[in-house]
């Protein structure tokens, strides 16, 4: 094998581990398997064959997680006025504010 098919190979695997990054992000962020397969320019099935591979869907699982800690570490920064406001937007009577106040938790 020369030298330039070995850099192709290199160079082969490292877009397969960033179209996975990619994909991780998408799918951790909430995407559809359909709206990630589009984003990574890959078919749904190959989104729904990376998600049955336990590592792949760990990575997932794990990248959630660390969005849910950083998510809640922007509202701990919040002052204390604006918590009270969201607080209340989440027990209000009226199911559009309880969702205003999710999605701007939420992002």
């Amino acid at each position: 094998m020369t030298d330039n098919e070995n850099s192709g190979d290199e160079i082969a695997v490292e877009l397969a581990a960033l179209d996975d990054d990619l994909l991780v992000e998408a799918l951790a962020h909430g995407m559809s398997h359909a709206r990630a397969a589009e984003l990574t320019l890959k078919s749904s099935k190959t989104v729904g064959r990376r998600m049955q591979n336990l590592e792949f869907r760990d990575r997932v699982r794990m990248r959630r997680r660390e969005l849910r800690e950083e998510a809640v570490g922007q509202i701990i920064a919040m002052n204390p006025r604006s918590l009270d406001i969201l607080r209340e937007g989440l027990t209000s009577d009226v199911w559009s504010i309880q969702f205003a106040a999710a999605k701007t938790i939420l992002g």
